[in-house]
């Protein structure tokens, strides 16, 4: 027997749980670390015994002490001097895939792969641990796509999902990638054409719905809104009616004095008030498809034709604006004509 080992130990310098052999010297008990056999040995005070033993430090009694792995239940109430092998294989994970951890890596043993087990919903495997407590660390949330992004990669036992701006997804105009280097050009050259529209926009994780005829996407493709001239009906983009204007998804009645007599007007525009000689301009009412022009007035200020009533050209009427929008907040916005 060489010295350093007593009768229980191994001469390779490997200990195992069920031969636990302790660093001793003959004739004196327990040893400390230089007594051990040189032969390719070395000395640790205090180790558990592998695989399953961790070693935790008990400031009251002021030694270590071992614990099963990952609970609070002791191996024993006693730790030892142990002599082990200085040939120790470095542990190699390359040879496990994600999903494993490395077991039974331990002095002179590489180890083997063992499967972690089944991975719950909405994880992926991040790495390759040691030990099965380490299985439960490398589980990584895979990410989710937001409103105005979708998943471009999905989520692999192995991978976490590739997230992308809705901006990016395949056919809208801001994925150049996508487009041949033709198409590049006139984007850069300024073109307006069927390869530079938005068509798609992503209200929820990743979820992509094409946008509706006569629409763009807002700035965060989240949503969208109806082109000027159009009304948002039951997501749909409707032309606007005569004697009406749309912009921002809003239809609103031209005002008294402004008409628009065509289909998806964006604007109303100023009805005539200047009439020469006797004649007087109509009025327009509220949502006029006509500019009511220069009529002859009855003493009464109605045109005798039309049944409807004549203006004054007066300073009133003089200080109104050529053309009127719906602003934004719902109500008119006008201006004068460039």
């Amino acid at each position: 027997m060489k010295q350093g080992w007593d009768k229980g130990g191994s001469l390779t310098g490997v200990d195992i749980l069920s031969d636990r052999g302790t660093c001793q010297r003959k004739d004196r008990g327990s040893c400390q670390c230089e007594d051990c056999a040189s032969a390719g040995t070395k000395c640790q005070d205090y180790r558990c015994p592998d695989d399953i033993g961790e070693l935790r430090y008990n400031p009251q009694k002021k030694e270590s002490e071992c614990f099963r792995v990952g609970t609070n239940t002791r191996l024993g109430e006693e730790t030892y001097d142990y002599c082990f092998s200085d040939t120790n294989p470095t542990c190699d994970i390359s040879a496990c895939r994600k999903g494993q951890y490395v077991a039974g890596c331990h002095r002179a043993s590489p180890g083997k792969c063992e499967d972690c087990g089944a991975l719950p919903a909405g994880k992926y495997w991040g790495a390759v641990g040691f030990g099965l407590q380490s299985c439960a660390s490398n589980q990584l949330l895979c990410s989710v796509a937001m409103p105005g992004q979708f998943i471009k990669t999905p989520c692999s036992t192995g991978a976490d999902a590739v997230v992308k701006s809705c901006a990016e997804y395949p056919g809208n105009k801001q994925s150049v990638k996508d487009m041949s280097p033709e198409q590049r050009q006139q984007v850069a050259a300024g073109a307006k054409g069927v390869f530079d529209v938005d068509r798609f926009y992503c209200p929820a994780g990743n979820l992509v719905l094409p946008l509706p005829a006569n629409a763009v996407a807002t700035a965060d493709y989240t949503s969208f809104e109806c082109r000027d001239g159009y009304y948002l009906d039951e997501q749909t983009c409707l032309p606007c009616s005569p004697g009406s204007a749309c912009r921002f998804g809003r239809q609103l009645p031209c005002p008294v004095n402004y008409y628009s007599k065509t289909l998806a007007a964006s604007s109303c525009t100023l009805c005539t008030f200047i009439c020469k000689g006797n004649r007087r301009p109509l009025r327009c009412g509220v949502g006029s498809t006509f500019d009511g022009g220069c009529v002859a007035c009855g003493s009464c200020g109605y045109s005798s034709d039309t049944g409807l009533a004549c203006v004054d050209n007066n300073y009133e009427m003089q200080a109104l604006k050529e053309q009127c929008s719906p602003s934004r907040g719902g109500d008119w916005q006008c201006k004068r004509s460039a």
